[in-house]
């Protein structure tokens, strides 16, 4: 290690130095020998940002194997799946065994801190540095297969672009999610300090703020809806200027959120940044500017040493500037393929006819765009995929899903779109003659999908529309009025001052028509990333909220008790009687449609 007594990890109260990440990987690779991990060997991380999961990725990187990242969260079905797609014989988690099946698990509390002896494993750029499952659309998820050769190429490209001095950056996302790639490595190789934020620092956008302050973050990467609540959260202004470097990516980035980052970030730089995971992580940046219009922000130009192509899908031709066309990449970036699917590799990844070095490939990512005088401008994908909370979502994995119940006839998902940052999944079925209601469809499916695959509405319907030509008419369902989909919740609502002002707040924040005192919020699209919205909504009002409250009511009316117990003087300036009507009209919400 070049600085082996700097900080290289912190998380809360816990800190490692390179020369403990150092010794402490070196006794985890050591007892991962015996188990066979080498060259293209899989081992499974499945574990939350920390000391330990770091401790991992090095470890097994130094052993020659390639990590395979896992939430926490993910249903168990899934996980199998992974664990035997990838063939992992060893598990590094401190969730309990049952969760791994047969597969061999070491806990942390087994784990060696130390082996003086240990030698790193001799690494050629064709190894596998790690595999990321994405959603597949035939069902089966896809485990992206990136090699050393790959990872190299895109931290050279970010040295080159944003430059080698050391800094202190923010961990926010899963590691299952590969914008971690693009905050660890960058920070471990340069000698930085990674701060990693705790789950709870990661709900609570005050407590983001506090952390970036606290210790004085240069640089942060996240997903431009939880970097708008941190900019929404008061003292923003205060506690940001520490930050020299912003960089947003995982979704579509609004002029909006450019204008209030130079409101509050004035000294800041901030970027825009694109990329699948089949070309590691980042293909093209774009530097955002003060100056915004109603255009779209760009992702911008191709980094260093990677070739971005618009082109017509049937000829590969290029589109002329200003032609929309499909995005391919080319480059040292792109990856191997997906592990155990040479059919799906073969119809992705196509033999490069712009390249001169041999054997090289584009992908074809299915996004669409066209070259305008700032960069490239993303317009849509191709196919029924999409991005919720960042994550790429292919609808026919859902629906295959959906289609394996029992009681379900006929299946189709959509998205209903309120805003750039707010997807929600949708589904409507036909039954074979039951009636299936959404607290048996949502529990299924939360066994089979990770949580933000699970749809937020469920329509029964006798028929699924169908076009003239007897197609499934998934333009007509995609319009259908939010109203429909809670047509038939029999809710209650408010009863006092503090109740609709909560209702008013969750209804803007899930941008629904209405949510009675005792419905879970949960069934109407609540998640982290809302539960930090609506906290930071609700303090705007002067209501004393926690994201934790949001996981741990469940329920408006257990959310206005929980508020009220803690004014201790029993003076509750929020809970005196409502004077809204109880049996008609639009109760829930104060705004009006459209507004």
């Amino acid at each position: 290690m070049d600085c082996p007594g700097e900080l290289a990890i912190c998380i809360e109260e816990q800190t490692l130095s390179y020369c403990e990440l150092g010794r402490r990987s070196s006794g985890l690779a050591s007892q991962l020998f015996p188990y066979g991990v080498g060259p293209d060997q899989c081992v499974a991380i499945c574990m939350d940002p920390s000391l330990e999961a770091l401790v991992a990725i090095i470890a097994v990187l130094r052993s020659g194997g390639a990590y395979v990242p896992i939430a926490t969260d993910t249903p168990p079905a899934l996980i199998n799946h992974i664990l035997a797609d990838a063939k992992v014989k060893i598990v590094l988690s401190n969730l309990a065994a049952g969760w791994f099946g047969d597969t061999c698990l070491l806990t942390p509390q087994t784990w060696r801190h130390d082996d003086p002896e240990y030698q790193s494993a001799e690494i050629s750029p064709q190894q596998l540095a790690y595999v990321i499952y994405t959603s597949g659309s035939t069902g089966r998820p896809k485990g992206v297969m990136v090699e050393h050769a790959n990872l190299e190429h895109s931290l050279a490209s970010r040295r080159e672009f944003y430059g080698k001095t050391p800094y202190r950056a923010l961990l926010l996302p899963s590691l299952a999610f590969d914008s971690s790639v693009a905050v660890i490595f960058p920070v471990l190789c340069q000698g930085g300090t990674l701060i990693i934020a705790s789950q709870a620092e990661r709900r609570d956008p005050m407590a983001l703020l506090n952390l970036i302050e606290r210790h004085s973050v240069t640089e942060m990467l996240a997903l431009p809806v939880v970097y708008q609540t941190i900019l929404e959260t008061p003292g923003a202004s205060r506690k940001l200027p520490c930050l020299q470097r912003v960089i947003l990516a995982g979704d579509r980035l609004a002029n909006a959120i450019v204008e209030k980052h130079f409101q509050i970030c004035q000294s800041a730089e901030l970027y825009n940044e694109y990329g699948p995971t089949e070309a590691t992580v980042w293909s093209t940046v774009y530097r955002c500017t003060q100056v915004s219009d109603t255009a779209p922000v760009p992702i911008g130009d191709a980094i260093p040493g990677t070739s971005v192509y618009i082109l017509d899908a049937q000829t590969l031709t290029p589109s002329a500037p200003g032609i929309e066309g499909e995005l391919f990449i080319g480059g040292a970036s792109v990856s191997r393929g997906y592990l155990g699917d040479s059919t799906q590799t073969a119809v992705n990844f196509l033999p490069d006819p712009f390249a001169i070095t041999p054997g090289a490939r584009l992908y074809c990512c299915g996004d669409r765009g066209q070259m305008n005088a700032n960069g490239i401008e993303f317009i849509g994908r191709n196919d029924d995929q999409v991005k919720i909370r960042g994550y790429r979502v292919a609808l026919g994995h859902v629906e295959n899903e959906m289609n394996s119940h029992p009681g379900i006839q006929a299946a189709v998902v959509v998205v209903r779109r309120n805003a750039p940052w707010k997807d929600q999944i949708v589904a409507f079925f036909e039954s074979r003659n039951l009636r299936i209601g959404i607290q048996e469809l949502k529990p299924f499916l939360a066994q089979r999908l990770s949580d933000y695959m699970v749809p937020l509405a469920y329509i029964q319907l006798p028929r699924l529309p169908r076009t003239p030509h007897g197609k499934l008419d998934r333009m007509r369902m995609a319009t259908f009025a939010i109203e429909q989909m809670f047509s038939d919740t029999d809710s209650v609502p408010p009863r006092t001052t503090l109740e609709e002002q909560l209702c008013d707040v969750w209804c803007e924040v899930l941008d629904v028509p209405k949510i009675g005192v005792f419905d879970h919020y949960m069934d109407f699209g609540a998640d982290s990333i809302t539960a930090m919205q609506f906290s930071t909504a609700a303090r705007s009002r002067g209501i004393s909220v926690m994201p934790a409250d949001v996981f741990v009511c469940g329920t408006i009316a257990a959310m206005a008790g929980t508020i009220s117990e803690r004014h201790q003087d029993g003076n509750l300036p929020h809970s005196e009687p409502s004077n809204l009507p109880t049996s008609e009209g639009p109760f829930y919400r104060r705004k009006t449609q459209g507004s």
